[in-house]
């Protein structure tokens, strides 16, 4: 490990990076935290302006989708949750996942040109994650969302040693893929600036732009996928998005074609090839 791998976030640097960026400010840095994406909850209920954006150097109780761990080393990598405050119903938030997976995509492609998309909103590097987003939902009514936190986790300076064992063979870093030590507040930056950037399309054209952009840099689709629900699992390959985001397969034991709202996506080796 090299010193600049552990060095803290410059955050007067960081600042200056996002002056005059669609999101990323006010920002609040924490040392260490429990978890930015509760941070920036409790920080909405307090009715800060959308935009707002927590960020910090370590995790203690870091979190990913269905209640999993996220690893979150110190002054490693990128811990952040962004508020966004969207004018649309409850049941369109699952969009936002899918807007929030294209822009850290974006983000990482400036670092790693050949990583994609793998449903519903990690950033993969052949078969390694190194971008995870978990999306959190607060209503005022059922009719109105209140706030949005968008939180995303990128595996910036992490080494393979950082990793739990049972991870090292499905995470990735930059700093792993390039071979070297990686400006973590650059990366910040193209991060909330490409997130940014595709929360304003997603405002002003709505999400089909959205899904079809999605849908190009996916590595999922045109797959045989082996998909884990909380109450079956079955295979089959998968085809597009759904309007709500939601992952389209068609099953291989019937050939009906089903929404999988939530789940585990498993990649097989051998697939067909529909695109």
């Amino acid at each position: 490990m090299t010193p600049e791998a552990a060095t803290p976030l410059d955050v007067s640097r960081l600042r200056t990076l996002l002056a005059g960026k669609r999101l990323g400010m006010p920002l609040e840095y924490r040392e260490t935290t429990a978890s930015t994406n509760d941070d920036a909850a409790a920080l909405g209920r307090q009715g800060v302006p959308e935009g707002t954006t927590v960020i910090a150097d370590a995790q203690t109780r870091g979190r990913g989708r269905r209640s999993r761990t996220w690893v979150s080393p110190p002054n490693k990598n990128l811990y952040v949750s962004v508020l966004l405050r969207p004018p649309i119903a409850p049941w369109l938030a699952p969009q936002l996942a899918i807007v929030a997976g294209l822009g850290a995509l974006q983000a990482v492609r400036k670092w790693l040109p050949g990583a994609v998309l793998k449903w519903p909103n990690d950033v993969l590097v052949g078969v390694r994650k190194l971008c995870g987003v978990l999306t959190e939902m607060t209503t005022r009514d059922e009719d109105a969302v209140d706030f949005v936190v968008v939180g995303i986790g990128i595996n910036v300076n992490a080494t393979e040693e950082d990793f739990p064992p049972e991870l090292r063979s499905i995470a990735t870093s930059l700093r792993v893929e390039l071979g070297r030590t990686v400006d973590r507040e650059a990366v910040a930056a193209d991060l909330l600036e490409e997130l940014g950037r595709e929360y304003d399309r997603y405002l002003a054209s709505g999400f089909s732009a959205v899904r079809a952009r999605w849908e190009a840099a996916c590595g999922t689709l045109g797959r045989t996928v082996e998909v884990d629900t909380s109450s079956e699992r079955f295979t089959g390959v998968a085809i597009g998005l759904s309007d709500a985001g939601h992952l389209r397969v068609r099953r291989a034991d019937n050939q009906e074609e089903v929404e999988v709202v939530s789940g585990d996506i498993v990649l097989e080796q051998s697939t067909p090839t529909l695109r």
